[in-house]
Formats: structure tokens, sequence, C-alpha cells
């Protein structure tokens, strides 16, 4: 009989640990959901955070609710950004540029040709042809940034 209470007690014992071990891997994975959905956190990653926010929202879950819900404020705002937008442009030029006139010299190269030619290809080619337009550009450069 003693033996028998101790095989049940042995098995609840190992249904329990079953049971905890369940539960907290599916806690661990909604910790990783948690994390996986904030992909605009620069240097949050699942695999380092996820265990992190799991220890402070199981300890302290009222803290990390309003932390978790700075963090997604926070993506939100840096999915928006304009740092994650192309800031400038060696295509974006002012109508009475020399690179205006070497772009719309290149677009043309580009319509004309039927090989295939880029447009990096086509700015080539045309300042082989006019090597005097990348000096005036070089000046216009040195004076645009000598102003700024």
């Amino acid at each position: 009989m003693a033996a028998d209470n101790q095989a049940t007690r042995e098995r609840a014992e190992k249904a329990e640990a079953l049971a905890k071990e369940l539960k907290d891997a599916e806690i661990t994975k909604a910790y990783i959901e948690k994390a996986e959905a904030l992909p605009h956190i620069p240097g949050l990653t699942a695999e380092k955070h996820a265990p992190i926010m799991k220890a402070l929202g199981e300890d302290h879950p009222a803290e990390f609710a309003e932390l978790y819900s700075v963090l997604k404020a926070a993506d939100a705002l840096l999915e928006k950004s304009a740092a994650w937008e192309e800031f400038g442009s060696a295509r974006a030029v002012s109508g009475g540029s020399v690179m205006n006139k070497i772009q719309k010299a290149a677009e043309a190269l580009v319509r004309k040709d039927t090989s295939g030619l880029t447009m990096d290809e086509a700015i080539e080619k045309v300042l082989e042809e006019h090597p005097e337009w990348y000096e005036e550009y070089d000046a216009e450069e040195t004076a645009r940034a000598e102003a700024s």
C-alpha cells in the first residue's frame, strides 16, 4: 500500500512538473510574440529580449504593461518615421543645374537605346562624351558644400 502511495505521489509530481513546463512554454511563446510585434525598435530581438520581457512581465505585470505600451507606441512612430525614407538623391536635381542637363541627356540615351542601357550607364556615357559637364558639376557641388 505504501508503495502504491509512493508511485501515485511520483506520478502526480511528474504530472505537475509537466504541466508547469507546458505553462512556462506557453508564457514564453507569448513574450516572444510580444517582442516580435516590435520590429521597428532598433536592436530589439525576440531571442534576446523576450526572456527579459517575460521576467519583468511575470514579476511586475503592471509595470510591464506600462512599459510595453510605450514600446508599442515607439514602434508605431518608428514605422512611420522619416528616418527610414531616402533623404536626398543623386537623381533629385534642380532645373538649372548641370546635373539636370546630364540627367536629361542620359534619359534621352536610355529612351533611344534598345539594348537595355541603365540610367547609371547612360550617365557614364554622357560624361565620357562631355567631360566639361563633370567639371561644371564638380564646381557646383563644391559651391553648394561651401554654402552650407
